[in-house]
């Protein structure tokens, strides 16, 4: 089992762990939105049921050697009649456009900060582990919300340059792939049971942000250590 004092990179999701949000209310205001930018060309309740459904099979994808947008679309396009090249230059528009309206749905974690400070000044990496189904640049702004887009991420996991989703435990070990480095030496730390946990399968140390938990009704291993984001600035300064 990963030993804390080995740990040298960390995992942080974003939404509902540093970035203070409701999921039930961002993600179907955010389709709601997005379905009405696009009702010149698509019936708003065709996108919306393909949009849920094109993100399910993105985040079952299996296949190493397609990344996790080209799947998106492939699927997408093919549900809506649409072809990607009258899709994509939309969708900028949407996340350039519309999409920063909803940081009021969200509010920053009054530890978020903190606790990247401190794990900076243990020298350690961060990677931005959120579930990759948004392009970088819908992250970015979630980042923005948080008040922390200038930090030095070593990583940030977006559909453009991954090729699995959480909880599958290939996105894991892609993220160790492209940082080089070895699941021993990484510690994941995020507020769903099932999503953020499952990194252990794979040997990683996982932390449970307990502030407000995703999928509680699913059972915590043993090995997880768990606290409120707060306490995870202590765990981390203490490493």
């Amino acid at each position: 089992m990963t030993k804390p004092e080995n740990i040298n990179t960390v995992l942080l999701d974003l939404d509902g762990t540093l970035l203070q949000v409701d999921l039930n209310v961002l993600i179907p205001t955010y389709i709601n939105k997005l379905s009405s930018f696009f009702s010149d060309l698509v019936d708003p309740k065709l996108l919306s049921s393909s949009l849920y459904a094109t993100t399910r099979i993105t985040v079952e994808n299996q296949d190493p050697k397609r990344t996790n947008e080209e799947v998106f679309f492939e699927d997408f396009t093919r549900r809506i009649n649409l072809s990607e090249q009258i899709i994509r230059p939309r969708l900028e528009q949407f996340y350039a456009e519309e999409f920063p309206r909803l940081q009021t749905l969200t509010s920053p974690h009054p530890y978020a900060k903190k606790l990247l400070d401190v794990t900076l000044k243990k020298n350690l990496d961060i990677v931005i582990a959120t579930n990759p189904v948004f392009p970088r640049v819908a992250i970015e702004e979630r980042l923005r919300w948080a008040g922390l887009s200038e930090y030095p991420f070593k990583l940030i996991t977006t559909i453009e340059n991954m090729h699995f989703c959480k909880p599958n435990p290939q996105y894991y070990r892609e993220i160790t792939v492209h940082l080089s480095c070895s699941p021993a030496s990484c510690m994941m730390a995020g507020n769903d049971v099932t999503e953020d946990l499952s990194a252990a399968q794979i040997g990683m140390l996982t932390y449970l942000v307990e502030d407000t938990m995703e999928n509680a009704e699913h059972e915590v291993p043993k090995s997880t250590c768990r606290g409120r984001l707060r306490d995870l600035v202590q765990f981390i300064s203490n490493l």
